[in-house]
């Protein structure tokens, strides 16, 4: 081989030499850049994009209708026609009035507890025989509840108006003045007009 060609292989294989670094450093500094760039792209993806999770739903217990009423202490959930309980108030409530003028209000507001009492027991047991699929029952149980709220209403109603009630009770240092007879304005009229009256009487 001629002596005067080396040098011009010499100098193509230092080309190549060259130019094969250049290359892996530019590849090299690519696949830094990518990586320096995946990773930037990972964080913020971390950051700002919450990792989806797949959450089962939690089942939550259902209680039947009527079981998670609020009931008083000690006393049970009617599942009868409570046929043991009289479908009328078990005394005379009317004639025990009468009976006892004076103590009438506590004997009023006693009927009244236990008309409500009632009412709510047959109107839980309607509940229950309605999820059992009685409906002949569960009508005949919210008929009775109906019945006991009626006499519930009537026994508060009576009471309140015994609250009113003007007893014509005098003493000697008592002055009984009843104003249920006027309305309201006519009434703080009238009441007015007597403190004047009574101003002028000299005190014992």
């Amino acid at each position: 081989m001629p002596q005067d060609r080396l040098p011009i292989l010499g100098s193509q294989h230092s080309e190549v030499k060259d130019l094969s670094s250049a290359q892996r450093k530019s590849s090299d500094s690519y696949s830094m850049n990518k990586s320096g760039s995946d990773f930037r792209q990972e964080v913020l993806e971390s950051l700002f994009c919450a990792p989806k999770r797949f959450e089962e739903t939690p089942k939550r217990a259902q209680l039947q209708l009527g079981l998670n009423r609020t009931r008083v202490v000690g006393q049970k959930v009617v599942s009868a026609p409570l046929d043991d309980v009289n479908p009328r108030p078990p005394t005379d409530i009317t004639k025990e009035v009468d009976d006892n003028e004076d103590d009438s209000y506590p004997i009023l507001r006693r009927a009244a507890k236990q008309s409500w009492d009632l009412m709510k027991r047959y109107y839980e047991a309607a509940v229950d025989a309605f999820n059992k699929g009685d409906r002949a029952k569960a009508d005949y149980l919210i008929e009775q509840g109906k019945h006991y709220n009626k006499m519930a209403r009537e026994a508060d109603e009576n009471s309140a108006r015994k609250v009113l009630d003007s007893r014509n009770v005098e003493s000697e240092n008592d002055f009984v003045l009843d104003l249920h007879t006027h309305d309201a304005k006519n009434g703080v009229k009238l009441l007015k007009c007597h403190l004047r009256s009574l101003a002028g009487i000299p005190c014992k």
